[in-house]
């Protein structure tokens, strides 16, 4: 059976365009996703971030910054896109006590999930938009209207809406332009760990290798 993949066509920019938005984070992904979606339409966008360098430069690009907590409380999509290793605690302490129910959390990793990691609320839904590249990829490739690889997940639908909202998502950051495949949080976190731990380890001690034969001969 072939994968599911998802267009432009299947998703309606319509669903997140309606929406209260906080973003989580304005590194990697978080800026590039917060300016994708606000030039997709979405009007109503905040960033939720400590008080560092990351909290200026999305004063700078002209988004409203409060704190994580105000955020996960105001927003109705909260977009979680901090690293990995900082979700559990940041999400135990500052996210989880704010979400109100019928909220959808969406996150762009699918390991903390997968290896329950953090425990979401059973009244808020969860999915996964996760683009397979870098966030200067993901920014790079909106503005100039090419495709990227994505994977789009449903982990928990409470309201029966949670896969249109993802792709809308996915359309807003510019993810189904080339089609997203649907996957799983556990699948994605698997691909994750084997290409770190297996395929780019590899990689390297074969560079290393050629190297030292180049430099030998």
């Amino acid at each position: 059976m072939g994968a599911t993949i998802y267009h432009d066509t299947d998703a309606n920019l319509a669903f997140i365009q309606s929406k209260r938005v906080a973003i989580i984070g304005y590194g990697n992904q978080g800026a590039a996703q917060a300016q994708n979606l606000r030039e997709s339409g979405v009007k109503e966008v905040r960033i939720g971030n400590r008080d560092d360098a990351y909290k200026q430069a999305a004063l700078d690009a002209g988004f409203r910054v409060v704190s994580i907590a105000e955020a996960a409380a105001w927003g109705e999509v909260v977009l979680l896109l901090i690293p990995d290793e900082e979700q559990p605690q940041v999400f135990r302490e500052q996210i989880e006590p704010h979400l109100r129910p019928h909220t959808t959390l969406v996150v762009a990793s699918g390991y903390n999930l997968a290896f329950n990691l953090i425990s979401v609320p059973e009244t808020v839904d969860v999915v996964m938009v996760a683009p397979r590249m870098i966030g200067a990829g993901v920014r790079e490739r909106f503005v100039r209207g090419e495709p990227y690889p994505c994977f789009v997940s449903v982990e928990r639908d409470t309201s029966g809406n949670a896969l249109a909202l993802a792709l809308s998502i996915a359309r807003g950051i510019g993810a189904t332009r080339g089609g997203a495949i649907a996957s799983s949080a556990m699948e994605e976190a698997a691909l994750d760990l084997f290409s770190e731990q297996a395929i780019w380890p590899k990689i390297l001690q074969i560079m290393q290798t050629a190297y030292d034969v180049l430099h030998a001969a």
